[in-house]
């Protein structure tokens, strides 16, 4: 079972940031990341919230509930899911395919789509 800590550093380590981006990015001190990383501290719900908001995932993924990454409110990504599954199976492969080689810097959401992919 994953905590919270553990779910934000996975989620800071797949976007390449380090704790020092994360403690700017959120006006903490490092130790209170590295803190939160570890699970020796837990963040306030509006810290929570701002972390959901900012890896484009579910307070619920982050908290354990679900190991669904995707934040189901961003009606972008209900649509990149809806025309998904609406493609072929040839369809698909190349739209993979395509995506991989146009956005292969910009993982984040890549791997939120193929998560969600994979839990469907």
């Amino acid at each position: 079972m994953d905590f919270l800590g553990d779910r934000i550093r996975y989620l800071r380590e797949s976007a390449g940031l380090k704790q020092k981006d994360m403690a700017l990015e959120f006006s903490l001190n490092e130790n209170t990341w590295s803190q939160y990383e570890t699970n020796k501290r837990t963040p306030d719900i509006d810290t929570i919230k701002k972390i959901a908001e900012y890896f484009h995932v579910s307070i619920e993924y982050l908290m354990g509930l679900t190991d669904v990454q995707y934040n189901p409110k961003e009606e972008e990504f209900k649509e990149m899911v809806h025309i998904y599954y609406s493609l072929s199976k040839d369809e698909k492969r190349e739209l993979i395919k395509e995506l991989k080689q146009k956005y292969a810097g910009k993982r984040r959401w890549l791997d939120c789509f193929w998560n969600y992919k994979k839990a469907k």
